[in-house]
């Protein structure tokens, strides 16, 4: 994939590399979990001094700028609605980071 549109708005894209992962054969970016990871219990948390976060799927995390929290809970309700036959495997990750995205909104 070079240039063209969509890679901005795509932050799983956005600064990173395809590699290939061979126990898939599938290219995907670095950081991006193992199919075996989307099996377990995700979480999304804010980390440091607040301007970085964390999504964990068992044994695989990895840590974006805050900025990006928007871009990562359209992305994953994106690719759950491009491929249906992944039924609810990115429900419990859209879940815990529009949980992580209200945690940060001003109480009031």
């Amino acid at each position: 994939m070079k240039g063209g549109a969509g890679r901005a708005a795509c932050p799983f894209f956005h600064r990173r590399q395809l590699s290939w992962m061979p126990v898939s054969g599938l290219a995907v970016p670095d950081g991006a979990p193992h199919i075996s990871a989307m099996l377990e219990h995700c979480t999304a948390e804010l980390i440091d001094d607040g301007t970085r976060f964390r999504i964990r799927r068992g044994a695989w995390s990895n840590d974006y700028p805050i900025g990006e929290l928007d871009g990562w809970i359209d992305f994953y309700t994106r690719v759950r609605a491009d491929h249906p036959k992944s039924l609810t495997s990115y429900d419990e990750t859209i879940a815990a980071l529009e949980a992580l995205k209200a945690s940060l909104q001003p109480r009031g």
